[in-house]
């Protein structure tokens, strides 16, 4: 079943990326591409997506100090890994990866633990199926487990079209919006990519693009150059793909005082 998953992804979304021509269309105007993206959204019904994926990045640091009367601690913790996900949604197959080490340093008692989690999973219709791998100062630890999810199908497909279409695509841009729009064989592809270190630098938050309909907060924390996030869509007559990519690489210092 992975197999035919990860063969789904290469015959389906890849090619059409890759291997068509591909060519970036100049000059259109933001109100062309709302018109195009909302007349996707009226048309797609059950099944017009075919493959939703998603990959994160992150290398992230969190220091935790806490002063009280008695005494001063302090803990580190470091996170650096991947996760991804491919959703073949008109036959409810998913394929998930996750991978990251992590470190987290007890500064007064001179103490770092280290290690770090691989998971593999595959869900179906019915099952969820995972490979985890867990490595913690030395010791490893593999689980391997079989159950059923429970997740009504039908249902999870309705609000997954639900989302789509109270996606107001005609407002997606606004003036001003960097972006960029391609056209691969007879079908386009839209991407918009947001700079997360230039819009956290008002430290209010950072949104994802318009276009998704959703928001990211991110405040508190110093998010460092090269942190995005990307949306790309695949779409003819109806929306057929969609890949979200995000990366953050940043730091946070939280202080909390006890009485």
């Amino acid at each position: 079943m992975k197999r035919i998953l990860s063969l789904l992804l290469i015959l389906i979304f890849l090619p059409l990326l890759a291997s068509c021509d591909k060519e970036e269309i100049k000059d259109i105007e933001v109100v062309e591409v709302n018109t195009m993206l909302a007349e996707a959204k009226t048309n797609t019904v059950e099944n017009s997506v075919e493959v939703i994926s998603f990959e994160a990045s992150f290398d992230v640091k969190f220091d935790q100090k806490v002063t009280s009367a008695e005494k001063n601690t302090e803990v580190k913790y470091t996170f650096k890994g991947k996760v991804n996900a491919v959703l073949d949604y008109e036959n409810f197959e998913a394929h998930l990866g996750m991978k990251f080490d992590y470190t987290i340093q007890m500064v007064e008692l001179g103490l770092t633990t280290t290690g770090n989690v691989e998971l593999n999973g595959y869900v179906d219709d019915t099952y969820v199926y995972l490979d985890v791998n867990i490595s913690a100062s030395g010791s490893k630890t593999t689980l391997q487990n079989k159950f059923k999810h429970g997740i009504p199908v039908d249902q999870f497909k309705e609000q997954v079209l639900l989302s789509l279409t109270q996606m107001d695509s005609s407002q997606a841009l606004q003036p001003g919006d960097d972006f960029k729009m391609y056209k691969v064989g007879n079908k386009f592809e839209f991407v918009q990519e947001v700079d997360l270190a230039k819009q956290n630098s008002t430290n209010q938050g950072v949104p994802l693009p318009d276009a998704v309909g959703m928001g990211l907060p991110l405040d508190g924390y110093t998010i460092d150059e090269g942190s995005m996030v990307k949306l790309s869509v695949l779409f003819g007559e109806v929306f057929e793909a969609f890949d979200f990519e995000f990366k953050v690489k940043g730091s946070s210092e939280q202080k909390y005082f006890e009485g």
